[in-house]
């Protein structure tokens, strides 16, 4: 799945701006940002909900999606829901498979209208994977779920991606879920891509450098010449791995040693707080 200069307008506010992403098979691509940011319309352009837009949508046929809550018949029983939507494709899952994945199992016979908020979610879920869907976009999924549901759906996520194939695209406001599920984020902020984070590349790895506090000025007026600089604490310096060998040949040169260097890496929440501190979403 692909976007391509994607570009929405609303009453003539410009709600996306320019939006390029992409999702592979087998990869889980997240979406983060702010209320307002443009999460969920860009989700349902993917999906196809919205199709008044600039830009280019690439994707597969079969798409599934949870967007904007699940929804369901809600005086029939989970596997009624389940039959009901499989039979307006030509080909779906078993039944017996999506209840066992998403931990329906105990109440596919009660009606949903009985539910809880989670499990309407794993319903929601099921029913966007019934068809055989080769793009999962879902919006908020974990809503709801108590921790021992959150985990399940990692673990199942992860299943349909890994042995599936399955491309997911997912948005989530609580980001440790998020790292653990995802193989890249999309950073969305008032409609723009402000950044891309890839969290399994090897290559996004940084180096933490400690100096003394006599040195920590010292230190810091050769590696801020980095443009991957970033200053974590008072005698506490970060760069990325590329410019880690030249930074210090630099530093032994000028007989400025650290106390210690040790491998860091940017979790989701450091990243979206970096570049979300004070940014509200406005579109």
């Amino acid at each position: 799945m692909k976007l391509i200069g994607v570009s929405k307008k609303i009453n003539n506010k410009l709600i996306l701006e320019n939006i390029n992403l992409e999702a592979n098979p087998g990869e889980i691509v997240g979406l983060v940002g702010p209320n307002g940011a443009g999460k969920t319309t860009t989700m349902k352009i993917m999906s196809g909900l919205i199709v008044n837009f600039e830009g280019e949508v690439q994707q597969k046929n079969n798409v599934g999606m949870l967007i904007d809550g699940p929804k369901f018949f809600p005086n029939k029983t989970a596997r009624e829901n389940l039959q009901y939507f499989a039979s307006m494709v030509e080909d779906s899952y078993d039944f017996n498979f999506i209840e066992k994945i998403f931990d329906m199992t105990e109440y596919k016979k009660k009606k949903v209208k009985s539910f809880s908020l989670g499990m309407k979610q794993r319903l929601g879920m099921g029913l966007a994977l019934i068809n055989k869907s080769e793009l999962l976009i879902l919006d908020e999924p974990m809503n709801g779920l108590d921790p021992d549901g959150v985990k399940q759906t990692i673990k199942t996520l992860k299943m349909l991606a890994e042995k599936m194939k399955i491309t997911i695209v997912i948005s989530s406001h609580i980001l440790d879920d998020l790292e653990k599920l995802c193989d890249r984020v999309y950073f969305i902020r008032n409609g723009e891509i402000v950044r891309h984070l890839d969290l399994k590349n090897e290559s996004s790895l940084c180096f933490q450098f400690i100096f003394t506090e006599n040195q920590q000025l010292d230190g810091k007026e050769i590696l801020q010449q980095y443009r991957s600089f970033k200053e974590l604490g008072p005698n506490t310096l970060i760069i990325e791995e590329r410019d880690r060998k030249m930074a210090i040949r630099e530093l032994v040169r000028q007989e400025i040693i650290p106390v210690e260097i040790r491998k860091y890496h940017e979790s989701l929440t450091d990243a979206y707080f970096e570049l979300a501190d004070g940014q509200g979403g406005t579109r």
